[in-house]
């Protein structure tokens, strides 16, 4: 018995071990499988944004070309300021893009006030359609435009002088005003879905106390709505300022024909020079993410250690003002908004792309379907433009989302040190405009032994690189409403962490990952500003072919590719709302 009960109590002791050796052994390699992930997240990430970044500041301040030995000089800002042109242009920027910003909030704001806040019949429909102008191209309406309001043959200024009387055309959108109002309209919708959501978060019983206590209407709103409605306003003018000032598609369409040149177009037109200016590209480039930079550090710096809480812990529903006699002239303005930003513009495209040549005359004889057949199945360059960018949209969201899917994990699952470092680098692109990641891209890549530039990978690197912080918002929104109970459930029944991913996370991460998988396809098919700086004639999209038809004049042709691509993106928009929960991730509806 005792050397049975000896042998037992031997017997017993690795037994007794191994339970407690188990779930440690078990938790090392879970963080240690959580190590090696997250470090490898952040050497691609490094790889994907700070390599090039870094290589562009640095190639400002140098005398050689990309990758080349050289010397450390001021001489390539000296330049750069010392031509008046570059100083205008820099002007330029600063003006177009302050006075977008501001027009854009305006409407932005109001519309989302609107929706939010009046008993205007239709609010949950002009709800949606106020968000469509943000998943169409900017490109695409500013050119729309030029046909709506060419000082000569435009639309609606032949409508005005040949119907209307009038003795000169009252519209030129080949000027300031023209230029603001386009981005103003397609920018908007970014101000409308910040504020209209904090509106509705907003409790209505701080705005009741104020008026308890003799506050008229617009006092509360100038003492009481505005304050707290500070970060979504400065959140939506950041954002919009940024793509404005680093737009390329817009400033070129209308402000290239009028001399009216943007840091953005200046930029092109250096590289178009032959030898390519790669220092003065560089240095406009830093400078403009300096501005960029600046604009970012003073939004948090007038945020920080503020208050702004508006949700309390009870239930509530935001008080809705009566518009009265005013009902009908308020539902007047938001359908000229969007008959503005959607109806004219794509009608003005649909009715050129069925002439065989620009024409503004009404003559059904000459309507055709020429231009469709021949950019969808004729032109081997339009043939190779969708080829492309079907392959990059779709290629280059779903590589995308699966990094944001690692990068969300790392940093709403784990505790690692390093995480912190992970989410800064995953959002820094977001500061930065696209051509000015372009440029930094022209000198990351352009000199390497493995000849990657005018490919179809320098696209995808590009598209990666500058739009994973769409991919990491949306994941990490997920993450925030999913339990970490599901995954410590299944890995405590013994799913490994790749298992639980695949049957917990991923499913449960279903609407979150679409939502954002669909606004990077939106993304990638549209992106003029990175494209244009990037491809060749083997890896052209679509955006480079149609700013190619609009600078040889083939409006029919670029008119019908125009809606062959917006047809995509709303193909893409409307699948979002066929899967339902994706509405919140998107913005498209209550």
């Amino acid at each position: 018995m005792e050397h049975a009960g000896g042998n037992r109590a031997v017997s017993l002791a690795p037994a007794a071990g191994g339970v407690t050796a188990g779930p440690a052994r078990r938790l090392r390699l879970r963080l240690s499988g959580e190590t090696v992930i997250c470090a490898v997240a952040v050497l691609i990430l490094l790889w994907l944004v700070v390599y090039p970044l870094g290589l562009l500041l640095l190639g400002s301040f140098r005398t050689a070309l990309p990758m080349q030995p050289g010397s450390f000089t001021l001489a390539n800002y000296e330049s750069l300021l010392g031509n008046e042109e570059n100083r205008r242009a820099i002007l330029h920027t600063l003006v177009s893009s302050g006075l977008a910003t501001l027009a854009a909030l305006a409407i932005g704001s109001g519309l989302a006030w609107i929706t939010s806040r009046t008993d205007m019949p239709g609010r949950r429909l002009f709800d949606s359609l106020f968000v469509l102008p943000f998943y169409l191209s900017p490109f695409i309406g500013a050119l729309a435009w030029t046909l709506l309001g060419n000082p000569r043959i435009g639309f609606l200024n032949t409508l005005f002088t040949d119907y209307l009387g009038f003795a000169d055309p009252p519209f030129n959108i080949y000027s300031l005003p023209g230029l603001v109002f386009v981005m103003a309209l397609y920018y908007a919708p970014v101000a409308y879905l910040l504020v209209a959501g904090a509106l509705r978060a907003m409790d209505p019983a701080l705005e009741e106390a104020a008026w308890i206590h003799g506050a008229d209407r617009r006092r509360t709103a100038r003492r009481v709505t505005l304050p707290l409605l500070a970060p979504a306003l400065g959140s939506a003018a950041l954002l919009i300022y940024l793509n404005s000032a680093g737009d390329f598609g817009i400033p070129a369409v209308i402000g290239i024909p009028m001399n009216y040149h943007v840091i953005t177009t200046r930029i092109w037109v250096g590289l178009g020079y032959f030898p390519p200016r790669y220092s003065e590209a560089a240095a406009f480039s830093a400078l403009l993410w300096g501005v960029s930079a600046l604009f970012v550090f003073l939004q948090r710096r007038h945020l920080r250690g503020r208050s702004f809480a508006t949700v309390t812990g009870r239930g509530y529903r935001p008080s809705l003002l009566p518009l009265g006699f005013l009902k009908p002239a308020v539902l007047a303005l938001c359908i000229l908004y969007l008959l503005l930003s959607i109806l004219l513009p794509y009608g003005a495209l649909a009715y050129t792309s069925i002439h065989p040549y620009l024409s503004f005359a009404w003559d059904p004889a000459l309507w055709t379907l020429r231009n469709y057949q021949e950019v969808l199945f004729t032109n081997p360059l339009t043939i190779r433009a969708m080829r492309n960018s079907f392959i990059l949209a779709t290629g280059g969201a779903s590589l995308t989302m699966l990094l944001a899917l690692v990068i969300g994990y790392v940093v709403t699952r784990t505790r690692l040190p390093a995480r912190a470092l992970l989410d800064y680098l995953s959002l820094l692109p977001i500061g930065v405009p696209a051509v000015v990641f372009g440029v930094a891209l022209l000198w990351g890549y352009i000199f390497l032994p493995v000849p990657i530039y005018g490919t179809l990978w320098m696209l995808l690197i590009a598209y990666i690189a500058h739009y994973i912080p769409f991919g990491v918002r949306a994941t990490a929104s997920g993450f925030a409403q999913l339990s970490g109970e599901l995954e410590e459930s299944a890995r405590v029944h013994g799913a490994s962490w790749a298992a639980t991913m695949r049957r917990i996370v991923v499913p449960l991460l279903k609407p979150a990952l679409m939502a954002g998988w669909i606004l990077l396809f939106i993304e990638f098919l549209r992106s003029l500003s990175l494209s244009i700086l990037l491809y060749s004639n083997q890896s052209v999209v679509m955006p480079v072919v149609i700013f190619d038809l609009f600078e040889t004049g083939a409006y029919p042709a670029l008119s019908a590719f125009a809606l062959v691509q917006t047809a995509l993106m709303m193909i893409a928009v409307a699948a979002a709302r066929a899967l339902g929960r994706t509405d919140r991730f998107l913005g498209l509806g209550v």
